[in-house]
């Protein structure tokens, strides 16, 4: 086992990702959380994804683990797919929320409390607060919230380009390993899934996932694989406290970047003799593709709210 690190070079690391990534060597998995992100981005933004991936599925190169499609089976299943549109809810509320701030602010306002402030008239105040209850309202219209038919329409796509990636992992077995040793595990914070101990529901979920991981890849000879995943706890990744980016030493943070937890890799090495075990999140996946296409996955960019090389340079 090697101690976790204080500096990264962030580029030197994201280059190895992207090497791995195209190699056919390298196994990729998926996690049951980027389902869920399937149904917040728009169609244009998925098919860019499924366009990128459908290619290595082809190749036998990408894996779900069978428990990650049994925890989205029982959201999908019990019509709790909307837990993913959550967001939506709130655009609702803070519009009304907003309505009765602004009423109270209006009753509130004169010349006097507005010294030293930026708006030289209250007329100007009672307008921005007029202003921004219209476009609440405008946004709050526009924002409906998702239908069956659109929800159908997603799960199907997911259905369709992951249905042959699943493994067939042989989960009592796995089941009477976790019983065995998994509060062990969580009471000695050896990760993944610790994190999760105070669950009632699905505890030891990300650890059947990750020993499933591990299973697949010591019965295939696996030797190098990737884990796509967007649960940033630190039963998983951990955040080196300085990056080397370009050559230059920065603080991590705004936002942090995390890799694999080193007692993960190491687990990997004592099943594979090889420390080649890696985690990303989607959206250093993405920038991955985005630079590595100079430019292209406009649409996916667009969704997750990262800047392409273009707009950069614009």
């Amino acid at each position: 086992m090697k101690f976790p690190l204080a500096t990264i070079d962030k580029t030197e690391y994201l280059k190895k990702i992207t090497s791995l990534l195209e190699d056919e060597e390298c196994q990729i998995f998926i996690d049951t959380n980027i389902f869920g992100l399937f149904f917040r981005i728009y169609s244009s933004a998925r098919k860019e994804f499924f366009d990128w991936i459908i290619p290595l599925i082809e190749k036998k190169r990408v894996k779900t683990p069978l428990w990650a499609v049994n925890e989205y089976s029982n959201r999908f299943i019990r019509n709790q797919i909307d837990d993913y549109f959550s967001p939506l809810k709130k655009v609702n509320t803070t519009q009304k929320e907003f309505k009765d701030i602004s009423s109270f602010l209006k009753m509130n306002i004169d010349t006097k409390s507005l010294t030293g402030t930026t708006y030289p008239t209250v007329e100007e105040y009672l307008t921005d607060l007029k202003d921004i209850e219209d476009k609440l309202k405008k946004i709050a219209v526009a924002t409906k919230s998702k239908d069956e038919t659109y929800k159908n329409s997603v799960h199907s796509e997911i259905q369709n380009v992951f249905e042959k990636t699943i493994i067939q992992s042989d989960l009592t077995s796995i089941l009477n390993v976790v019983s065995d040793s998994g509060q062990v595990r969580y009471n000695h914070k050896l990760p993944p899934g610790f994190e999760d101990d105070k669950k009632e529901l699905n505890l030891f979920g990300d650890l059947i996932i990750w020993l499933e991981i591990l299973e697949f890849c010591k019965i295939s000879n696996t030797k190098k694989a990737i884990l796509i995943t967007n649960d940033n706890k630190k039963d998983w990744v951990y955040a080196p406290s300085k990056i080397s980016e370009n050559s230059k030493l920065l603080p991590n943070n705004h936002p942090q970047f995390k890799i694999v937890d080193p007692r993960l890799a190491y687990e990997f090495k004592q099943n594979t003799n090889s420390e080649e075990f890696h985690i990303i999140n989607f959206e250093s996946l993405t920038q991955i593709l985005i630079n590595k296409s100079k430019g292209g996955f406009i649409e996916l960019a667009r969704a997750l709210q990262i800047a392409t090389l273009q707009e950069e340079i614009e």
